[in-house]
């Protein structure tokens, strides 16, 4: 297993963001929410997840969810214009960023579908149980 960096440029990138100026989010909160986003996986894969040991489809979950928060939080979620309902959050803005925000989620989404799969289900023949 190849162990891989979660560094906050890696999730500052994925949403456009910079370290500085009007669109900038600084690497202490980029890690606020890298460490936010590994409880809130493990929690929902019913599986401790390490942020310092994490395998890639683990960091990829995790920098994804990480990203949406700095997205929200450098843009806010009240601007004008097309809707995308992120869990218990709506998101308004142009439809470009409302793609960009539901291509990542729908990304953890599946992150945390494959990871509780293969732990509840076992296999007798063709049929799952």
């Amino acid at each position: 297993m190849v162990n891989v960096t979660l560094d906050p440029a890696t999730v500052r990138e994925r949403v456009g963001l910079t370290s500085t100026g009007d669109s900038g989010i600084g690497d202490s909160d980029v890690q606020k929410y890298i460490t936010e986003a590994t409880e809130y996986l493990s929690d929902q894969i019913g599986s401790s997840i390490d942020k310092t040991s994490a395998n890639e489809a683990e960091a990829e979950a995790i920098r994804n969810l990480a990203a949406i928060k700095c997205y929200f939080d450098v843009t806010g979620t009240s601007s004008t214009g097309w809707t995308a309902n992120i869990g218990p959050i709506t998101f308004s803005g142009a439809p470009d960023k409302v793609a960009m925000i539901n291509w990542l989620w729908n990304r953890v989404q599946d992150f945390k579908n494959k990871s509780r799969q293969g732990s509840g289900a076992f296999k007798v023949g063709q049929a799952n149980y």
